[in-house]
């Protein structure tokens, strides 16, 4: 099994440092979407599986393995997901390289090398470690109007695929998403505006049902809501994000129903 990367960055200086004929650096458009992109478009034709991962997420050292494995003997599944031991996005907070390490290598005792590798349904990609079939995705991409963080990106990645195969989330390859501040979660008007104009945008695109919209954006809104009004340095990020729930809701209103997700390049 012959593996190589393809590293996609904006800039220069936000490329590691890596070399050798394993690994391909490139610079674009800023965007996790145009990033993304910009790395698939790169994808030889005849490749089996592609793998995303964020930079901030470590794999265990057999998370490739596993999930080639995997697909070689489910030919119905057209993506999968690994099992995160930490999520510091979701716990937010940056897990410790330490305390990665640390959980990476106690996850052999209970699952060990040569355990089998089991699947479980599922109808979601969680962007920091995801794998696709390339034969049946090839022709995909995420969505760029979907701008600089893309919030949801991944979803409606998978809402694309689950019209062509199954989704499984691998319960043994396991990672540790690190939950590095990258910024994006931290322009908090930005992330706000986002927070509606991105599944509001889906919906309309037709890769989003109303309840999934429901889902996705009613709960971030009614915590802003809730923690806004709080006074404190604590939660002026609420209030922003407040404020950039009521915009993407204005603007999608004057618009006559359609979103503008791009706008968050213009807001500060």
């Amino acid at each position: 099994m012959e593996v190589r990367g393809i590293v996609s960055a904006p800039t220069e200086a936000d490329l590691p440092r890596v070399s050798g004929p394993a690994w391909q650096l490139i610079t674009g458009s800023r965007g996790a979407s145009a990033q993304r992109n910009a790395a698939l478009d790169l994808v030889p034709a005849d490749t089996d599986v592609v793998f995303f991962f964020d930079d901030d997420t470590i794999p265990r050292a057999d998370y490739i393995a596993r999930t080639c494995e995997f697909f070689a003997s489910n030919p119905g599944v057209i993506a999968t997901t690994g099992t995160l031991l930490a999520d510091g996005a979701g716990e937010k907070r940056e897990v410790p390289l330490e305390e990665a390490v640390a959980l990476l290598d106690l996850s052999w005792e209970t699952t060990p090398a040569d355990s089998p590798t089991t699947g479980v349904e599922h109808f979601e990609l969680y962007g920091c470690n995801a794998a696709v079939r390339w034969t049946a995705a090839r022709d995909l991409r995420f969505d760029e109007r979907l701008p600089l963080y893309s919030w949801l990106e991944d979803f409606d990645l998978a809402r694309q695929l689950l019209v062509r195969g199954e989704i499984r989330k691998l319960r043994e390859a396991v990672a540790v998403h690190r939950g590095s501040d990258s910024g994006g979660r931290t322009a908090h008007l930005r992330f706000g505006y986002s927070q509606v104009a991105n599944p509001l945008w889906l919906l309309e695109k037709g890769t989003f049902t109303k309840r999934l919209v429901a889902r996705v954006m009613l709960r971030p809104m009614a915590m802003n809501v809730i923690l806004a009004p709080i006074p404190g340095q604590r939660y002026a990020m609420r209030r922003q994000r407040l404020i950039g729930n009521c915009l993407a809701l204005w603007d999608d209103m004057k618009g006559g129903g359609h979103a503008t997700p791009e706008r968050i390049l213009d807001l500060r």
